[in-house]
């Protein structure tokens, strides 16, 4: 308990502090005791480094902790809702006991449970129904509002949709972003996680004069664990519409990217990887990579 409240102070927090704020406190810390601030002088250097070493010690233990005091709760709640259970099911038994004991109408009355059972069933259906029903004219309505955001070529820059590039077919900036969050939206739903540092560049990626898009966007927290992952996707422009093409997943803790620029339908990023001792904040190699669209499939190319 000594070794928490210790990781707690280093990270100047209170044992009260929530999962997020753990996190954030761990980010601002690696901001202000990162060693490169200091390659001016290497006695503050080498204090920076032991320092940030105490640091992500403290944060695997904080995190560690956490996670067993959720699973240690989870389990609690998980036995007395079975407590309760077992609670109403023996009240339950001794009320049918006591019934088949009682006079001749409640009998009767039993002989119609089944009646109440259908028609709770055909309720239920008839609810289904009317909830999958909405949901199909909710879907379409979706779909209607998305096509009337394409923007056709013909239709000029407003001031508040402006246009950027500058090939035949151009998109309007509200509409990449509309089809770019309900894509990492859908993304993100079933992996259960958060998205970071989106950053999205446009240019002929396929090579038929009109305005593509490459994203880049970091995948955070994946079923609610302490990991992330980097995204590269690529969208082409299909008669004024944006539609997926394919996308690169660059493993936790192996290599990332940071998309720069889209140049002569060559995606321009800036690689980066770990070497041995690199803490888990700052990885030290850093490369140039350059990445193009054939076929609709994403390839790396030296």
């Amino acid at each position: 308990m000594q070794d928490i409240d210790k990781c707690y102070k280093i990270l100047e927090l209170n044992r009260n502090s929530s999962y997020k704020e753990i996190k954030q406190a761990y980010r601002d810390l690696v901001k202000i005791w990162h060693p490169d601030r200091f390659t001016h002088d290497q006695r503050l250097q080498k204090k920076a480094q032991d320092k940030l070493k105490e640091i992500n010690n403290a944060y695997k233990t904080l995190i560690s902790f956490h996670e067993s005091e959720k699973k240690q709760k989870h389990e609690t709640s998980f036995d007395q809702e079975n407590n309760n259970e077992n609670y109403y099911e023996n009240k339950r038994s001794y009320k049918y006991k006591n019934t088949f004991k009682c006079s001749s109408p409640r009998i009767i009355f039993g002989k119609f449970t089944y009646f109440w059972y259908f028609l709770l069933i055909i309720i239920s259906i008839l609810i289904l129904s009317i909830f999958f029903f909405n949901r199909v004219n909710n879907s379409q309505a979706i779909r209607k509002k998305s096509s009337q955001l394409t923007l056709s070529a013909d239709a000029p820059p407003s001031k508040t949709d402006p246009r950027i590039g500058n090939p035949n077919i151009i998109l309007g900036r509200e509409y990449v972003s509309h089809v770019l969050d309900s894509f990492i939206k859908s993304t993100v739903t079933n992996l259960k996680a958060e998205v970071t540092g989106r950053e999205v560049q446009s240019g002929d990626l396929d090579g038929d004069g009109d305005e593509d898009v490459i994203a880049n966007y970091t995948i955070e927290g994946v079923n609610g664990g302490n990991n992330w992952h980097v995204q590269l996707a690529a969208f082409i422009n299909d008669k004024g519409t944006l539609v997926f093409a394919d996308k690169i997943i660059f493993e936790d803790f192996k290599r990332g990217v940071t998309l720069k620029k889209v140049e002569n339908g060559v995606i321009l990023c800036q690689s980066y990887t770990w070497a041995e001792n690199d803490p888990h904040c700052c990885p030290s190699i850093n490369n140039p990579a350059r990445f193009i669209l054939k076929d609709l499939k994403l390839l790396e190319i030296k």
